[in-house]
Formats: structure tokens, sequence, C-alpha cells
């Protein structure tokens, strides 16, 4: 066995239990907040944590993106003053762009509700000073797995972090008579916090990121140049994908039905993790396999696409059979979202198995490209969102997030067929490395 293909097995053993982990725990926390919160109460924090991620992933620009690009230069090196450098060129910028963030918010909030007492506004204003914190989590999770400690890269914010926000839910909620969004945005910041520092703990005991500047980096520039396209193409895919509940929140005749359509959305986010293993496992040796090219290129693919194909075509089809017992288990009413769960997870599907697709794209110099098609679907989902959501409420938004998913999926998997002149769907290779390994 190779020494990339020991480094892709153990990666996957570790990220895909990490993540399966994570995301029962996290799952446990929605159906219990499901059950704690009014479906309304609820629909506003699903709205507060959608903007939580749109605004983390924004105002750190890209940095942890880049991270697996620039910092293996530095990490192989014994002089590793040049992760200070990185880390510091985002962070300053993350606090800069996250006060600007909540100052907008909270002025909005006042003018709106009025008041001065956090319960009285909505869960955004709450959500906006978690932001930088949350994007510092990213952050230091990247420089972990630039350096292919993958289980330090997954494990604070994959396992500690949701365990953490569950436990100290559970206990907030047997202390206070009732417990609102806007309480639990509060001890997701005191989680945040908790996780950064253990993971700035286990960066300085592996002598990873050493407070010393580097002698040869005068302006970080290329960094910025390169991250901020990275940064708003996945910010767009996120937008993409939260556009539909922000638009039942405006459009739908019920305040119920927003958090139906977040225990649906809470629920598909299991095949997004499952890409974020694929790509996670992929990312750190895109770069080798650029420079090496040709049939570097295309056996990464060919085993990157293998392992997002059974990574998620199992779970979509579990998904789909079993969607009327799983929104059963937020509560009987929340059985109405079973269709557009059903909706999403083809959307998703499409998109998690053809995500190499972009990665290549962004390593090889790309990344306007990726960025103005990812631009032009999330643009075209928005009216398409206003039509189907008053047609069709929550289910007209679960099929203006599929087909733009689908479309941004497929134009993607044909620019990297032109430009990386690799198969973005090797669906044969998929099929037989499986009979192969099961011959095994």
């Amino acid at each position: 066995m190779t020494e990339e293909q020991a480094y892709f097995r153990r990666s996957t053993i570790i990220m895909l239990g990490a993540a399966i982990g994570g995301f029962a725990i996290e799952y446990a926390l929605n159906l219990f907040l499901a059950r704690t919160l009014t479906s309304p109460d609820y629909g506003d924090f699903k709205v507060a944590m959608a903007f939580l991620a749109i605004a983390s992933m924004a105002v750190v620009v890209g940095g942890d993106r880049a991270a697996p690009r620039f910092l293996p230069a530095f990490l192989e090196t014994d002089h590793r003053g040049g992760v200070w450098d990185y880390v510091r060129t985002f962070l300053l910028v993350a606090f800069a762009l996250s006060a600007g963030v909540a100052a907008v918010t909270i002025m909005l909030s006042l003018l709106i509700y009025g008041g001065l007492d956090p319960q009285d506004h909505h869960p955004l204003v709450v959500a906006s000073l978690v932001a930088p914190f949350a994007a510092v989590v990213t952050l230091l999770g990247r420089v972990f797995l630039a350096a292919k400690l993958v289980g330090l890269s997954q494990l604070p914010w994959r396992i500690v972090y949701p365990l953490l926000l569950l436990v100290l839910v559970s206990i907030a909620a047997f202390l206070f008579d009732e417990l609102t969004g806007v309480d639990v945005l509060w001890i997701v910041m005191i989680v945040a916090l908790i996780v950064i520092v253990i993971q700035l703990f286990f960066l300085f005991r592996h002598q990873l990121m050493p407070l010393r500047r580097h002698p040869d980096i005068a302006v970080p520039k290329q960094w910025i140049v390169a991250s901020v396209p990275m940064m708003l193409v996945g910010l767009l895919q996120i937008g993409m994908s939260q556009t539909d509940i922000f638009m039942v929140e405006l459009l739908s005749d019920s305040e119920a039905v927003v958090g139906y359509f977040g225990a649906a959305t809470t629920t598909v986010y299991v095949i997004v993790l499952a890409q974020t293993v694929g790509v996670s496992v992929i990312s750190p040796l895109v770069t080798g396999a650029l420079a090496e090219g040709g049939d570097a290129v295309r056996r990464l693919q060919e085993r990157g696409f293998r392992l997002l194909f059974w990574l998620v075509a199992p779970l979509c089809a579990g998904i789909v059979v079993f969607a009327p017992f799983i929104m059963s288990l937020f509560g009987v009413c929340y059985v109405e979202a079973t269709a557009a769960l059903q909706i999403l997870t083809i959307g998703y599907g499409v998109s998690s198995v053809l995500a190499l697709s972009p990665l290549w794209l962004q390593f090889a110099g790309k990344e306007r490209a990726t960025m103005w098609v990812t631009l032009a679907v999330f643009l075209a989902n928005i009216p398409l969102n206003a039509v189907m959501v008053p047609l069709y409420d929550i289910d007209g938004a679960a099929i203006s997030t599929t087909v733009s998913l689908f479309v941004a999926a497929v134009v993607l998997s044909v620019l990297m067929r032109r430009d990386i002149n690799a198969s973005p769907w090797p669906v044969g290779s998929a099929i037989t490395g499986l009979v192969i390994r099961n011959a095994r």
C-alpha cells in the first residue's frame, strides 16, 4: 500500500466516523430543540443558524478554503512562521468584517423591533455576534487538515462542538422555565470559544503555528486574491441551499412551516456531511496531482468520485424511503415536510456526487469561472423560489433548490471536463471499484 493510499484510507475512516457521530449528536440536538421550542421559535432559530453559516464564511473571505492550497508549503519546512502569517491575516479580516455585519444587523433590528432586550429581537442579532468565532473554528480546523492531521481537523468541531452544545442546552432547558432560540445562540457562542481554546492547545502542542512571522512574506496579497473567489463560490453554494428557508419565511402564510422546512433541511444535511468527508480527504492531494498532471489527475478523480458515490447514494436512498418516519421523529406535525425532504434529497445527492468539479477548478486557478457559474445559478434561484413558494409552499422551495443544485453541478462538471481533461462522472470506475473491493 502506497503512502497516498494509506492516507486516503485512514482519512476516510476518521472523517466518516466523525461525520456520522457529529451528525447523530447534532440531529439529537435538533430533535430536542424542535420539541422544546415552539414551532415558530424553532423556525426563527433555523433561520438564524442559516444566517450564521453564511456570515461566518463571508467574514473569513475564503481563508479557510484556501488553506489546503497554501499552508502545506509552510508546514513541510522547519520554519512554520508562514502559518501564523496566514492565520493572523484572516483573523484580522474576520473580526473587522464581523464588526460591520454585527453593527448593520443590530441597527436594522433596533429599527424594526426597538428596545434593548435581546429576547425582544430576532435571533439573527445574536447570530451576527457568534459569526467571527464560528469562522475561527473553521479556519483553525483547516490548518490541521493542511498538515494531514485529519483527526484533529475533524473531532473538535464535528464531535466536541455539537456534544457540548447538546449538554449545555439540555442543562439550560432544565434550569430555566422557558428556553428560546436566542438563549441557544448564546450557548453556541460559549461552545465556539471552548472549541477554539482546544484547537489552539493542539496547534501549539504539535508546533504547527509558532507565533513568529515569516521573513520572506511582505504582503499576503496572493492569499486574498485566491481566497475571495473561493469564498464567493462557497457563499453562493450555501446561499443557494439556504435561500429556500429565507423565502419560506418571507412568502409562506404559515410561520410554523418554516420550522417544518428547517427540520427537512437539517435532515438532508447528512448528505452534505458525506460530501464534506470526500472533499476533505481529496483536497490535500489535489495540488500534487495537478502538478503531476495526466494520469495522476484522472486517478485521483476516479478515486474521489468512487468515494463520494458510495458515501452519498445509499444515504439518499435511505432518506427517500424512510422520509415519513424520519420527519415524524421531530413531531407528528413535521410529517408535512416529507415530500420536501424527498425532493431536496435528489438535489443534494446529485450535487454531492459531483462535488469534486468545483474543487479541481478552484485549485487549477479557475476560481472565477466557478464563481460566475455559481452566481448565475444563485440569482436564478431567487425568482424561481418567488414563483414556486406561493404555489407549492415548502415543496416549491425544495423544487427550486433541487433544480438550482442540479444545474450548477452539471455546468461545473462540464467545465471540469473541458479545463482539467478528466471525467467528472466516471460511473464505470465507481462500480468496478465496488466489485473489486467485494471480490477481495
